[in-house]
């Protein structure tokens, strides 16, 4: 038997599949607890109580547990000292055993890759028990500069290699997974960011800070390129920050308005992101948002009303521009009528995200200053008293030919009928996109890449879908909410490669189709508030394929 820490090593010997060792359960964690304190004897009912907070403050680790109940077992046993380890056990893991745990632990980080010591460095600038989103933590990265780039690949694509490097070492966890099977968000156990904290405040790449000494450490942290404050409100978090800002940070997230002369200071950010409700207007208030000629991400959420000025069209290095919540109107490009001003055009080339933008012009002269888009989302709405579709463009999104996830939002008529997509769509979806019919989804079908449709909220004049063979090849997931379909006619042969069929709130359907069942690859079928019927055809498909020996689909209903 062989163990590593590796998972392509395990992978490598091939004489079977590794057994991939998983965190502990509450049981087992405690069960492993009391068997290396307490022997073949049980706990004594007056150290339960405080010995489950122990076992719960080691995170269902192993390692931790072990450590933890071999101090334990070498002390004397009261309650009071229990109780002292209880309220501070990390720092019993680290004195108990002689730091044995956090020697093995070390081992972990020490083995590392150079170009990925940075990356688990960074880990410790998230608070504890964080589910991070790992969309996010590739910007962090690429904003930080902590990559090491190369000319075949982008930042974020290197991110995600050094982040699924990471997992196959596993100091990070995958905590879920997107509807692509696409990694959405990560975690890293309290010990080992605890590790990653020290080590960044050892090599000095790190401050960290308290409310009561914000003032008092400016001299401390001026050497340090990352600061965590803690304890203190968001608005003494930046206001300290913008007073003692050392010109090489390049990361921010901020929530109150400041004034010019602070904007000033950020000249060498790369991400901001723009987060609290007492935050409104900011952008529009800068003389020139372009000053922040480094900035590469822009990240707003919350309702209120904030647009980004023109001078978002001169900022060559913005990678990302993206709203969570609600939607952004993105201003037209300024005119390049004139023989000169075509000469001083900006082309965005590293733009990757444009998301969510009210009533987009997809004009020729804009969808040339994106070349390289990969993530686009669109919401149109009310405009069609005062204008046609012609006057959007919507066509001329076939024009985007790196554009690989498009998010259409139409409430109004006719939509599919007028836009057309490029064939590099990877992920479309398609919300409240009405007055159409589930004939209209063969443009769809056709797109030769296509692996995850949202079908949202679409009200179709027809209630029949009829699916056509030698589309959908490569469709993955589907995924239909809020449909008003009632007959679903497919078999096995129209969704060839499909894997996951989740339908929600579609209560008119009679049932999936049997040859449904048949398609090789499919793994789930998954039904939240459907027709009865439905969910009994879901049933009977998963009766059918276990009976065919087929024990790997799995289907939920409810």
């Amino acid at each position: 038997m062989v163990t590593t820490r590796l998972t392509n090593v395990a992978d490598d010997f091939r004489s079977c599949a590794p057994h991939q060792l998983h965190l502990l359960d509450e049981d087992q964690s405690w069960d492993l607890f009391c068997d290396k304190v307490f022997g073949q004897e049980s706990c004594p009912p007056e150290f339960e109580e405080v010995g489950k907070t122990i076992v719960r403050n080691c995170g269902a680790l192993p390692l931790a547990i072990v450590v933890i109940s071999g101090l334990l077992a070498k002390s004397n046993r009261t309650v009071e000292y229990w109780e002292y380890v209880a309220n501070d056990t990390y720092e019993a893991l680290n004195m108990g055993g002689d730091g044995l745990c956090f020697e093995i632990l070390y081992l972990s980080y020490k083995h590392l890759p150079v170009h990925l010591k940075p990356c688990f460095l960074y880990m410790a600038t998230f608070p504890e028990d964080t589910e991070i989103r790992i969309s996010r933590l590739v910007k962090l990265w690429v904003a930080e500069g902590i990559l090491k780039p190369t000319r075949s690949r982008s930042l974020e694509e290197i991110a995600e290699d050094n982040l699924k490097d990471l997992i196959d070492r596993n100091p990070i966890m995958i905590h879920s997974y997107g509807f692509s099977n696409k990694m959405k968000t990560c975690t890293i156990h309290d010990l080992l960011r605890d590790l990653s904290l020290r080590e960044a405040l050892k090599e000095k790449v790190l401050g960290v800070t308290m409310k009561h000494n914000l003032e008092k450490c400016s001299r401390i942290i001026d050497n340090k390129h990352r600061l965590i404050t803690q304890r203190c409100s968001e608005e003494e978090k930046i206001k300290f920050s913008f007073a003692k800002l050392h010109r090489l940070r390049k990361v921010l997230k901020m929530g109150y308005v400041c004034s010019d002369e602070e904007i000033a200071l950020l000249v060498n950010f790369r991400y901001i992101d723009f987060t609290r409700t007492m935050f409104k207007n900011l952008l529009d208030t800068l003389e020139s948002v372009s000053m922040l000629w480094n900035l590469q991400t822009i990240a707003i959420s919350g309702w209120e009303s904030i647009d980004p000025p023109a001078e978002i069209w001169e900022m060559p290095q913005l990678r990302h521009l993206k709203r969570d919540v609600g939607n952004f109107y993105l201003p037209v490009p300024p005119s390049t009528n004139s023989e000169n001003s075509r000469r001083d055009i900006t082309v965005l080339k590293n733009l990757q995200t444009l998301y969510k933008i009210r009533s987009f012009r997809c004009t020729e002269e804009v969808v040339g200053r994106i070349p390289n888009l990969k993530k686009l989302g669109i919401t149109y709405w009310q405009f069609l008293n005062c204008f046609g579709w012609d006057y959007f463009e919507v066509y001329n999104l076939a024009l985007l030919h790196n554009l690989e996830s498009l998010s259409l939002e139409g409430y109004e008529k006719n939509v599919l009928q007028n836009v057309c997509f490029p064939p590099s769509l990877k992920k479309l979806t398609l919300e409240r996109c009405g007055g159409v019919c589930w004939d209209d989804l063969t443009m769809v079908g056709s797109l030769p890449r296509l692996e995850v449709l949202n079908l949202i909220s679409n009200g179709y004049k027809r209630r029949e879908w009829k699916s056509v063979e030698g589309q959908f090849l490569a469709l993955k997931c589907l995924r239909i909410v809020n449909a008003d379909v009632e007959e679903w006619i497919a078999d096995g042969s129209h969704f060839p490669s499909l894997e996951k069929l989740q339908l929600e709130f579609v209560r008119y359907l009679k049932e999936i189709p049997c040859g449904i069942g048949e398609i090789p690859t499919l793994g789930s079928i998954s039904l939240y508030f459907c027709s009865e019927s439905a969910n009994s055809s879901a049933r009977k498909i998963l009766e059918d394929q276990q009976n065919l020996g087929n024990s790997d689909l799995k289907v939920f209903a409810n």
